[in-house]
């Protein structure tokens, strides 16, 4: 039974595993469908009234395989109907919605006198619901107008009261597109979800690569210098290695914060920190700062920019001097570091990712950042901000 059950669209629609990969089948659609089905109870109920023997069972039969196939045509395919609008599955549709009509018209001739015109509402029905909307309308109104036409063919007068099918249909299609939208919100929510985690994940990458990036160029730096002055100056060496034990248990304490969602670096703690590691990889530095204090996103944006700037002098520059200008240009905060160095711009042009964060921080609270070779033939990395946060 359970095999069975498994291989059957109709279980499997009703069945609605979590782990099937498909969407539930709407809890509205579903009583809509089925609600349905309640005239089909009365018109088998009423039946021995009209008919008797062997027609009783023939017009039972045909009742009972017309409620099978609108139960087939309204749910089966139906979590796909948002990709199932291709011609052929439309074809099958209609084909479906003639067979109903005959079975309507073979109950009619069965019981002639019970008026089984009215079971066309369920073939309306189930065209609202299983057709793309302008096909359904004309499906709609022909199968109206069939009804229409059994029920003249049976009383030689025309009953006002089958027009209200087309209300019927209608309200299928109402659902349908209901469903269709609801699918569509969940699936954008969904989508909007997924972007939202490959963002975080982007921004959390380039927060570490900042972080680790900055701090591991300053211990592989002083344990460089520690080892050249070992022999030389071994109180020196060992001031170095203090230094390389701090700037790791930093580097630990940052990631720890930024993994948390803490970590903010301030423009004050990163000029001091650039300024002290390159005079101790023997660049003489000079810091300019002209502006005021700016508010949190803007300082924490620059923080960024010098880290990732001095990360890249220290690794690539081989310069011997670099400058940092902190000025006010307008409506904009322009942050300039400058080097004599060479190197520098081969990693700009390359388009390293440092760099990518930097352009995207800089869009991000609507600034711009580029770089350049310097009139001295050095490299210049320049970005500017609006104004409009800075504090008074």
């Amino acid at each position: 039974m359970t095999a069975l059950s498994s291989t059957n669209p109709l279980a499997r629609l009703l069945r609605h595993p979590r782990n099937s990969g498909r969407p539930p089948l709407s809890p509205l659609w579903k009583a809509f469908t089925f609600g349905w089905l309640v005239v089909y109870g009365i018109v088998l109920y009423l039946l021995p009234e009209y008919v008797s023997g062997s027609q009783l069972w023939a017009a039972s039969g045909c009742l009972l395989l017309l409620a099978a196939l609108y139960l087939y045509v309204t749910l089966h395919d139906a979590l796909d109907l948002q990709v199932r609008t291709d011609a052929a599955h439309t074809r099958r549709k209609l084909m479906q919605l003639g067979m109903m009509l005959v079975l309507v018209v073979v109950l009619r001739q069965v019981v002639p006198g019970m008026g089984m015109w009215w079971l066309m509402q369920h073939a309306v029905v189930a065209a609202g619901l299983t057709l793309p909307p302008r096909i359904a309308a004309v499906t709609v109104g022909v199968l109206v107008g069939s009804s229409v036409g059994l029920s003249v063919l049976d009383r030689g007068t025309v009953q006002p009261m089958l027009l209200i099918q087309l209300s019927f249909g209608a309200a299928g299609m109402a659902i349908r597109q209901l469903t269709l939208t609801v699918e569509e919100l969940r699936a954008a929510r969904a989508q909007v979800a997924r972007m939202a985690v490959a963002e975080e994940r982007k921004r959390f990458g380039r927060d570490l690569h900042d972080l680790l990036g900055h701090s591991l160029s300053a211990i592989v730096l002083k344990s460089e210098l520690a080892q050249r002055m070992f022999a030389s100056s071994p109180q020196r060496s060992l001031h170095e290695l203090r230094e390389i034990e701090r700037a790791a248990r930093a580097a630990l304490q940052s990631v720890r914060a930024a993994v948390a969602g803490y970590h903010q670096p301030t423009l004050e703690q990163e000029l001091s920190a650039a300024a002290e590691l390159l005079e101790a990889a023997g660049i003489r530095v000079s810091v300019d700062r002209r502006v005021p204090e700016l508010t949190t996103p803007r300082d924490a944006f620059l923080a960024w920019t010098v880290r990732e700037a001095v990360t890249n002098v220290l690794r690539h520059s081989r310069a011997t001097r670099c400058e940092i200008h902190l000025d006010r240009k307008g409506d904009s905060v322009l942050l300039e570091v400058l080097d004599d160095g060479q190197g520098a711009a081969q990693t700009a042009a390359e388009g390293g990712t440092g760099l990518i964060g930097l352009g995207e921080r800089a869009a991000a609270v609507g600034g711009r950042l580029w770089t350049e070779r310097t009139e001295t033939g050095g490299f210049a990395l320049r970005v500017a901000v609006p104004v409009l946060e800075v504090s008074p």
